[in-house]
């Protein structure tokens, strides 16, 4: 019988994550979000080989913006999913949280 592996990823650091924006469409990573991105994908390739995958992302910049990289070391196009769409936060979505408060 094949098994399947299914490792969940966070995104890297992204400039919403900075600024403390929760919610909305997302920001670019940081320069530590690039780093962070490349270490994971040395760290996942190392562990996968090349071994079948798929890298699959929800349309938020910064999630798209870390799976490209990490697609990228496994000569991979990112599958951008739709069914991943993060929860929406109603009326405080992409405010700060001093803003919230």
């Amino acid at each position: 019988m094949k098994q399947t592996l299914f490792i969940f990823l966070r995104h890297a650091e992204s400039e919403k994550n900075i600024i403390d924006i929760i919610g909305g469409k997302g920001k670019q990573l940081t320069v530590l979000g690039v780093q962070q991105a490349e270490t994971i994908a040395d760290l996942l390739y190392q562990m996968l080989g090349t071994k079948q995958c798929d890298i699959i992302s929800s349309p938020a910049v910064q999630a798209c913006e870390t799976a490209s990289i990490i697609a990228k070391q496994f000569d991979k196009d990112v599958i951008v999913s739709d069914e991943l769409v993060p929860a929406s936060m109603g009326i405080i979505s992409g405010l700060s949280e001093n803003e919230i408060q």
